[in-house]
């Protein structure tokens, strides 16, 4: 009975993954400034971290979920005027969750995450 319930236990944490991300990000804000002309947009150096996991349904398919938090900063300043100089920190949880497809046999093996959220972003750029 113990052999049975050991062997449970390892079956089922196979198909569980868990990890951590972690990395800088550089962003920078965009505006249409018009008849601001003296106005100076910069980006600004971020974190980003977190936990990921993962869990297979199968050989082939799984699903992924990302919590990170990440920094978009960016920085405003005048020309004119040079008391004008602010700094901004944006902090954001962010938590998307993708599915996970492997391709592949044993000798070769690779997987590709789809996220709904990297459409969107490479649709806005």
């Amino acid at each position: 009975m113990a052999l049975v319930a050991f062997l449970m236990v390892t079956t089922t944490q196979a198909q569980w993954r868990v990890g951590v991300t972690g990395g800088t990000d550089y962003n920078v804000y965009r505006m249409d400034q018009q008849y601001m002309t003296d106005y100076k947009v910069d980006g600004r150096w971020g974190i980003t971290m977190g936990v990921t996991g993962q869990y297979n349904v199968n050989d082939w398919l799984g699903v992924r979920a990302d919590l990170n938090l990440t920094q978009k900063n960016y920085r405003h300043s005048r020309v004119v005027y040079s008391d004008v100089d602010y700094k901004f920190t944006n902090n954001y949880l962010q938590l998307p969750v993708m599915a996970s497809f492997s391709f592949g046999g044993e000798r070769l093996r690779g997987s590709t995450p789809f996220n709904s959220c990297t459409r969107q972003v490479l649709w806005v750029a």
